[in-house]
C-alpha cells in the first residue's frame, strides 16, 4: 500500500480528532488499520478515541495492539494503564506504568502520577509520596498539573495531615484558580483545620466555576445547615441531585 494512501487517511483522521469528531475520526483510522494491521499509530488514536467515549475494554485492546508494535512508546503505556484503571484491573495498570518507568530514555511524570494514584487507592501511602516526589522532579521547573495537587492533598489527608493537605491545595488553587475539585478538596481540608470561614470561602469560589460536581454542592448544603440556613442548604442539595442525574445520564 503505497505511504500516501496511508498518509492521506491518517491526516484526515488527526484532522477529525482535533476537532472532536471522533467517528469520523475512528473511520479513518481503522481503515488504515484494514490497509496495515501493525500501525502502531492508528491503533493508539483509536485507543484514544474509545477513552473519550467511556469504551474502557476497547480502549484497553487498542493499546495492546499499539504497543505490539511500539513497545517502548510511553504514551501508550500510559493510556492503556488508565483503561485498565478504569475498568477495575488495578495490577495491569501499574504493570504498564512500571515499564515506562523502567524503559523510557527520561523519567515520565504521568507515570509516576498514575503510580500514585494506584497506590493511593491501595492505601499505600509511602509508595504514593514517592510517586508524587518523583513526579514532581520529573516535571523540573514546570508547575505540575492540578491533579498533582489533588493526589498530594489527598495523600496528606489520608495521614491525617490537614494543615499539610490545606497548604498543598491552596498551593494548587493559586495555580489552578477556576479547578472546582481543588476548591471542594480545599474547602473540606479547611474545615478539617477548624477554618469554616475559609471552607466556605473555598466552595463560594468552586460555584462560581462551570463545574457541576454533585459533592460540591453537598458540601455546600452541609455548611449551609450548619449555619442554619435551611433554605439555601436545601436549593444546594436539589443542586447536588441534579447534577448526579446529569452525570449518570
Amino acid at each position: 500500500m503505497p505511504e500516501s494512501v496511508i498518509a492521506e487517511h491518517r491526516n484526515l483522521g488527526i484532522a477529525f480528532y482535533k476537532a472532536k469528531m471522533y467517528s469520523d475520526a475512528a473511520r479513518e483510522f481503522r481503515r488504515i488499520t484494514e490497509l496495515r494491521a501493525s500501525d502502531a499509530s492508528a491503533s493508539f488514536y483509536l485507543g484514544l478515541i474509545a477513552l473519550r467515549e467511556a469504551r474502557w475494554n476497547d480502549a484497553a485492546g487498542f493499546f495492546q495492539r499499539a504497543a505490539v508494535s511500539a513497545p517502548r512508546a510511553s504514551a501508550v503505556l500510559v493510556n492503556m494503564s488508565y483503561a485498565y484503571e478504569r475498568l477495575g484491573q488495578l495490577e495491569k495498570a501499574r504493570i504498564a506504568l512500571e515499564q515506562v518507568v523502567t524503559r523510557a530514555s527520561r523519567p515520565e511524570p504521568l507515570a509516576y502520577l498514575g503510580l500514585a494514584s494506584l497506590a493511593l487507592q491501595r492505601g499505600d501511602l509511602d509508595v504514593a509520596s514517592s510517586a508524587l516526589a518523583s513526579a514532581r522532579s520529573a516535571w523540573g521547573g514546570t508547575a505540575p498539573p492540578a491533579s498533582w495537587f489533588h493526589y498530594a492533598g489527598l495523600e496528606a489527608a489520608m495521614r491525617g495531615d490537614p494543615e499539610g493537605a490545606a497548604g498543598i491545595l491552596s498551593e494548587g488553587v493559586a495555580r489552578y484558580p477556576a479547578s472546582a475539585v481543588l476548591l471542594n478538596n480545599l474547602s473540606v481540608a479547611q474545615e478539617a483545620c477548624g477554618n469554616f470561614d475559609g471552607a466556605r470561602e473555598a466552595l463560594d469560589l468552586a460555584v462560581q466555576t462551570d463545574c457541576a460536581m454533585p459533592q460540591l454542592y453537598r458540601n455546600l448544603g452541609d455548611s449551609l445547615g450548619r449555619q442554619g440556613r435551611a433554605a439555601e442548604a436545601q436549593a444546594a442539595y436539589q443542586r447536588a441531585a441534579a447534577a448526579s442525574a446529569t452525570a449518570a445520564r
